[in-house]
């Protein structure tokens, strides 16, 4: 152990150094599966919404389907005269 022959003082600041890269290499774990976990949520949600779009589509289609053609209805506007001394 090469702890043994290193004075108290830096025996402590090696234990030190040695914690804080555990710590810093912990840090970096997380974090590389937290971006992970994100681009996998995004790519979840983008799905999610796509299959949404299709069934919206699909649902739509076949109420027309169902329903059939929409009636059209032909509404023709007269013009009204005018009253007596009004220019139009």
């Amino acid at each position: 152990m090469e702890n043994a022959t290193l004075p108290p003082e830096d025996a402590q600041r090696e234990l030190e150094r040695r914690a804080l890269r555990n710590v810093r290499s912990l840090v970096d774990n997380l974090e590389r599966r937290e971006r992970g976990d994100t681009r996998r949520n995004l790519r979840l949600l983008a799905w999610l919404l796509v299959g949404m779009a299709i069934a919206l589509g699909i649902a739509y289609a076949a109420m027309r389907l169902v329903r059939g053609p929409v009636e059209t209805r032909e509404i023709v506007l007269t013009p009204t005269p005018a009253p007596h001394g009004e220019a139009r």
